[in-house]
């Protein structure tokens, strides 16, 4: 119950302020969202994996407020973001770390900790924000990189998230983002050591999709078929 009250309390002193941010970017055009539904972000009592593509630093930014307000009421709302170890622990990023499970990719042993920690936050109903591309960055093409029928871009995914999928029984929500790019360009677009303030009269459109049950389906086919509905929502009219 305490870390409860302590999560809310947390919420509505940092999200609330953002959340206003958020909500004023929707109502001037500046953030569209597509196929929104509060049931969708419901996990319903077990955990909920959103997967989003993630070519810019812009995706982490903007998916947790896809549940706001709804996380300043209920902690079942709350999603929790997987930052690199190496943002984890600027001291920038200190505000940020209760809502997140660092990622370790430095040594096996550090990402398989990461990874049970993943999986035990799932398990207990939470909902974690995954993007589960190889690489964040696709500027060049490659065997691992992957086209809609519109020729939009995602790398395929890491084995290693093939666990989270098949043995948490957590729901998945795809959503597709363009635009972050243009709002917050990745260091290699703009000079180095050089501070990028997000350009946030730039438009970004979000699609989400429907929640998936995944639990049944083999390990040799799980990814692929998740990359697929990925790229299938990034053409869809919605």
């Amino acid at each position: 119950m305490r870390k409860d009250i302590d999560a809310l309390l947390y919420m509505w002193i940092v999200g609330n302020m953002i959340g206003a941010m958020y909500v004023a970017l929707r109502i001037t055009g500046r953030v569209n969202i597509l196929g929104y539904r509060k049931d969708k972000l419901d996990p319903r009592g077990k955990g909920l994996i959103l997967i989003c593509n993630h070519p810019s630093p812009a995706e982490p930014v903007f998916l947790p407020f896809l549940f706001f307000p709804w996380f300043l009421f209920s902690t079942k709302f709350i999603p929790y973001s997987l930052p690199a170890s190496e943002y984890y622990h600027k001291w920038w990023f200190m505000p940020l770390r209760k809502l997140s499970i660092s990622i370790e990719r430095q040594s096996p042993r550090g990402a398989l900790n990461s990874a049970k920690k993943v999986e035990r936050a799932l398990l207990d109903g939470k909902i974690v924000i995954l993007h589960p591309e190889n690489e964040r960055i696709f500027t060049d093409e490659g065997a691992d990189t992957r086209y809609s029928a519109s020729g939009k871009r995602l790398k395929t995914f890491q084995t290693a998230t093939r666990r989270l999928f098949l043995k948490t029984n957590s729901t998945v929500l795809p959503v597709w983002m363009d635009g972050g790019q243009d709002v917050i360009p990745n260091k290699t677009d703009i000079p180095e050591h050089r501070f990028q303030w997000p350009r946030l009269w730039k438009k970004v459109t979000i699609k989400i999709g429907e929640p998936l049950d995944v639990s049944n389906m083999s390990r040799g086919e799980i990814l692929t078929y998740l990359e697929d509905v990925l790229l299938e929502l990034a053409d869809r009219e919605m």
